[in-house]
C-alpha cells in the first residue's frame, strides 16, 4: 500500500492535464476544442477555440495560410503567426482566420494580386488581426463568386490593417481597402486601419470602404461598421447604387464610430434607400464634404452627433459639411452635429431634395451655413449657425440672406436657433 507523502512535485489536476494536451495539440499543428495561451509578450491570458485548430507560419504544419484554408473542416480556426505571406487567400466556408500576436502577420500581393483575401461564397466567416498590403485592387473582396452559388453573408472583418489598395492608382472607387459587391446581409467591419498609401499624398480613386447593393441584388442591410480608422482614398465609406432604393448599405445599417480623414470626395456617404440607417458619433477632416446623403430615396436616415472639421477642397471644387440633392421620399434627421471648416454647412448639390429635421447642430463656416434651393417639407430649428461671408448667410429657395435674422423672417426656419458667438456643442 502506497504511503502518503508530502511531495514538493505541482500537482495537476484533471482541467490542468486537459489544457496541457490542447497547448501540445495546437504546437502540432491541429487540435480540437482547445484552450491555450495567445503566444503574444504581452498577453497571458488564454482563448478558447470551439473547434479544430491550425496553425500557420515558419516551423508549422502549414508554411501558407491557403494551405491551412484547403485542409481546415468547417468551424475550424487558423491561427497565423507572425510573417510575410505571399499569396491571395480565398475563403468559401465558415472558417475563423486570427493572427496569433506574435508580430505582424502580412499578407502581401506584392502589387501583382488583386486582392489579399476573397470571400466569393460561404457565411460566418471571421478575420481578425492580420495586415492586408500592396493589393491592385480590394484588400479584401466580398462577393463577385459563381452566379450559381448563394451569395456571401455575416462576414466578420475586425482589427485588420489594409495599406497600399489600388497600389496602381486605377480610377475604380471599389478597388477598396474593404470592398462588399454584391454581398449578401449583416457585414460587421469592425475597429479596422485602412490606410490608401503607406507613405505621401493619401487622396485618391478607391474608397476606403466600398458596399454595392441594389434592386437586383440587393444585401439586406444589417450592416454595422464600427471603430474604422480610415485615411485618403476617394469616398472613406461609401457604395453603389446611389439611385436605387436598395443602393449602397440597403438598411438597418449602423455606421458609428469612425475616423476618417484626407479623402477626396466624401468622408462618408450614404445614398441609396437609407431605410433605417444611422450615422452616428463619427468624425470625418481633410475630405472634400462631411457626410452625403443625396439622395436618401426611402429613409428614415439618422445623422447624429458627428464632427466634421477642416475640409479640404475636393475634386469637384466643393467643400461642405453636409451633401443633399435629388429628389427622395425619406426623411433625413440631422442631430447635434458640429460643422466647423471653411466652405460649407448643409448644401444642396443636384436639383430634388429629401425632406430634412435639423435640430441642435452646429454649424461654423466660412461660406454659407445652409444654401437650399428646392425647399420640400423642410424643418430647421435649434442649430447654430455662424459664417465669416459678410453677404452670404443662407440660401433658401433661390434667394440669398445675408444674416440670420434676414433668414428666420423670410422663412420661417431657425426661429429658435440661439443667439451666441459660441457652439454649445463645442467641447
Amino acid at each position: 500500500m502506497p504511503l502518503d507523502r508530502p511531495s514538493s512535485r505541482p500537482r495537476f489536476n484533471a482541467t490542468s492535464l486537459v489544457v496541457i494536451l490542447c497547448v501540445l495539440a495546437v504546437a502540432c499543428g491541429d487540435g480540437g476544442g482547445v484552450v491555450r495561451s495567445s503566444g503574444s509578450p504581452e498577453s497571458s491570458h488564454s482563448r478558447v477555440f470551439e473547434g479544430p485548430v491550425l496553425v500557420v507560419g515558419p516551423g508549422q504544419a502549414y508554411a501558407k495560410i491557403g494551405d491551412a484554408v484547403a485542409r481546415a473542416p468547417e468551424g475550424a480556426t487558423i491561427i497565423v503567426r507572425a510573417g510575410t505571406y505571399p499569396e491571395k487567400v480565398e475563403l468559401s466556408q465558415a472558417l475563423t482566420i486570427e493572427a496569433e500576436g506574435d508580430g505582424p502577420a502580412v499578407i502581401d500581393a506584392e502589387c501583382e494580386r488583386k486582392n489579399g483575401i476573397w470571400i466569393p461564397v460561404g457565411a460566418d466567416i471571421v478575420v481578425r488581426g492580420l495586415e492586408i498590403r500592396n493589393t491592385t485592387e480590394a484588400g479584401v473582396l466580398i462577393g463577385l463568386g459563381p452566379p450559381d452559388k448563394p451569395i456571401p453573408e455575416r462576414i466578420t472583418l475586425e482589427g485588420l490593417t489594409i495599406t497600399g489598395f489600388n497600389c496602381t492608382d486605377s480610377d475604380v472607387p471599389a478597388n477598396a481597402g474593404i470592398a462588399a459587391w454584391h454581398a449578401g446581409c449583416c457585414m460587421t467591419l469592425r475597429d479596422n486601419t485602412i490606410t490608401y498609401r503607406g507613405e505621401g499624398d493619401q487622396r485618391g480613386r478607391a474608397n476606403g470602404i466600398w458596399f454595392k447593393s441594389n434592386s437586383e441584388v440587393p444585401s439586406g442591410g444589417g450592416h454595422t461598421i464600427t471603430g474604422n480608422t480610415i485615411r485618403g482614398g476617394w469616398d472613406g465609406i461609401g457604395g453603389e447604387t446611389e439611385g436605387d432604393e436598395h443602393g449602397t448599405f440597403d438598411r438597418d445599417t449602423l455606421i458609428q464610430g469612425n475616423r476618417i480623414s484626407e479623402c477626396l470626395d466624401d468622408g462618408i456617404q450614404v445614398e441609396g434607400g437609407n431605410e433605417d440607417v444611422r450615422v452616428v458619433d463619427n468624425e470625418v477632416s481633410g475630405c472634400a464634404s462631411g457626410i452625403a446623403f443625396a439622395p436618401t430615396l426611402v429613409g428614415p436616415l439618422y445623422i447624429e452627433r458627428n464632427a466634421i472639421r477642416d475640409l479640404e477642397e475636393g475634386i469637384y471644387d466643393n467643400r461642405s459639411c453636409f451633401k443633399l440633392g435629388y429628389e427622395g421620399e425619406g426623411t433625413i434627421y440631422l442631430t447635434e452635429n458640429i460643422c466647423d471648416t471653411h466652405g460649407d454647412g448643409l448644401l444642396q448639390s443636384n436639383a430634388g431634395t429629401s425632406p430634412i429635421v435639423s435640430r441642435r447642430n452646429c454649424i461654423d463656416v466660412t461660406g454659407v451655413t445652409i444654401g437650399i434651393g428646392d425647399i420640400r417639407d423642410m424643418d430647421l430649428q435649434e442649430d447654430f449657425l455662424r459664417t465669416k461671408s459678410t453677404d452670404r448667410f443662407a440660401g433658401w429657395d433661390g434667394e440669398n440672406y445675408a444674416t440670420l435674422r434676414d433668414f428666420q423672417r423670410a422663412t420661417g426656419q431657425e426661429e429658435g436657433g440661439p443667439d451666441s458667438a459660441v457652439c454649445p456643442l463645442s467641447p
